[in-house]
């Protein structure tokens, strides 16, 4: 996707969530956090619980990260375990599969460019806020290649 369309579709995600605009006391980064997740937990409705909401941020996160600082890079096999265990509970013969599959792919594509908004508010500390994450050992479902 070309730049040029990235506010068109930051816009749409907001406002689709009914996201308030009024000015608050929060970061903003915080703020567009908030409304991404408020926007993520509309379109998945029920479809994953919080465990699975969390493994599916986490994910996106790090695929952002991959994205835009250097030095990272996604191990594609702990990738694919990771959003197979995002699915858990949800097989090919439930009614609401594709549903369900659709709400995952919107929801990791919202938090991927979040990741990359946030990246473009803040670059060198959003490189290294991932540098820190990548360090610390209690950090789980880390999907990053070794180096």
């Amino acid at each position: 996707m070309k730049k040029r369309y990235l506010p068109a579709v930051v816009a749409a995600i907001f406002m689709s969530a009914g996201a308030v605009t009024a000015q608050s006391d929060l970061d903003p980064a915080v703020e567009a956090d908030l409304a991404v997740t408020d926007w993520v937990d509309h379109i998945l409705g029920s479809g994953l619980d919080a465990n699975h909401r969390n493994l599916l941020k986490s994910a996106a996160h790090q695929m952002a990260v991959a994205g835009v600082c250097s030095g990272f890079a996604i191990d594609n096999d702990k990738a694919k375990a990771l959003l197979a265990k995002v699915a858990e509970g949800h097989s090919e013969d439930d009614a609401d599969f594709e549903a369900v599959q659709s709400a995952i792919l919107m929801s990791l594509g919202a938090y991927i460019g979040f990741g990359h908004a946030s990246h473009a508010m803040d670059p060198s500390g959003f490189c290294a806020d991932a540098e820190a994450e990548r360090a610390d050992e209690e950090t789980a479902h880390t999907i990053y290649a070794a180096n």
